[in-house]
């Protein structure tokens, strides 16, 4: 926490922590139990990919996966004022 005060607010977001950094900062008496944990973990990500639609494999490892948003079509909603009010709520919106 020390070493994330001393930097700026990107550089601590983008901050990677990964399995040799986390089991260099742990006592001796418990790396083992946690190495064995982190390798259990990872291997069922990678291969079996626990949750196909929010996690994509690339490059041999997991992502997540951001799907493009779905097609809008505001015709079907023009005879129900649905328009108007998307106009009315813009207009409210740059008033304030």
């Amino acid at each position: 926490m020390r070493d994330f005060s001393n930097r700026d607010v990107l550089e601590s977001w983008f901050a990677r922590l990964d399995a040799e950094i986390f089991l260099a900062m742990m006592p001796q008496s418990q790396k083992a139990v946690a190495a064995k944990r982190i390798a259990k973990a990872t291997a069922r990500v990678s291969s079996a990919l626990v949750y196909p639609k929010l996690v994509e494999e690339v490059g041999g490892q997991a992502r997540i996966h951001a799907p493009p948003p779905p097609i809008f079509h505001p015709e079907k909603f023009r005879a129900a004022g649905y328009m108007d009010l998307v106009r009315e709520t813009c207009v409210q919106y740059r008033e304030t």
